[in-house]
């Protein structure tokens, strides 16, 4: 999997651990897939493009967990079936 940060600036401990996990996550689905994560005044804004669209459902299930064990919300895009990508977005830590 490769993994993308663009205007990241200095990473915190606990949002770099939370990058590791939800890295580890997706890579245990889809191995090959491509991660970019960017920073916004606001939020982390996440696109995740899986190798195979079958993948899909399968990643956005895992990062649905995930994200309810830390207790983010997480807003996905509408468009990811035609995009082939999975967009979504977390508040900052």
């Amino acid at each position: 999997m490769k993994v993308y940060k663009k205007y990241i600036g200095i990473i915190p401990d606990n949002e770099e651990k939370y990058f590791s996990t939800l890295s580890a996550v997706i890579e245990s689905v889809d191995e090959f897939s491509i991660m970019v994560i960017q920073r916004n005044p606001r939020n982390y804004q996440f696109q995740i493009t899986p190798s195979e669209a079958f993948y899909i459902s399968a990643i956005i299930k895992e990062i649905n967990k995930l994200n309810n064990l830390y207790g983010l919300k997480v807003d996905f895009s509408k468009s990811m079936k035609t995009s082939s990508s999975i967009d979504f977005v977390i508040p900052n830590f």
